[in-house]
């Protein structure tokens, strides 16, 4: 049986830190007790004094480290996609909500490097240059009134 299990199911049966540590000790297994502890911590376990036993607080999942490293992975590049996904859809609507009858032009001066951005930004979602600028400034002046 492999050291973790065992420990948990030592912990299960009712035995303290240090009886966990004999155990071990019969399969030539050296660890200390406060490693067993934090052990047991890690897996959701904590000592209640009173009862005299160990009690899992919250579930133990069947996971290593290592998978729920690579879980952890796939959650954030899935919501990064699902992001992207809204941001186009969600600009493509308010592009399309936006009032047109009357329309007039302006001149404004920004950094280069800021307008090759937002050209590009605005291609990229298939919007117009002059929808996405109208936009971002709504989202302004949301935020900042």
């Amino acid at each position: 049986m492999h050291q973790n299990q065992l420990i948990v199911k030592e912990a299960l049966a009712g035995k303290s830190a240090k009886e966990i540590k004999k155990v071990l000790k019969d399969e030539k297994i050296d660890m200390k007790a406060k490693e067993i502890v934090a052990h047991l911590a890690s897996r959701g376990f904590i000592y209640d004094k009173h009862a005299e036993k160990w009690v899992q607080v919250k579930p133990f999942h069947p996971f290593t480290d290592e998978e729920i490293t690579k879980l952890k992975e796939l959650v954030t590049i899935d919501s990064t996609q699902k992001l992207q996904q809204t941001l186009a859809t969600d600009i493509k609507e308010a592009a399309a909500a936006l009032a047109s009858e009357e329309r007039k032009s302006k001149t404004f001066y920004i950094d280069q490097g800021m307008a090759q951005q937002a050209k590009e930004f605005a291609e990229e979602k298939g919007i117009k240059l002059a929808e996405f600028v109208e936009i971002a400034l709504l989202d302004a002046m949301d935020k900042y009134r």
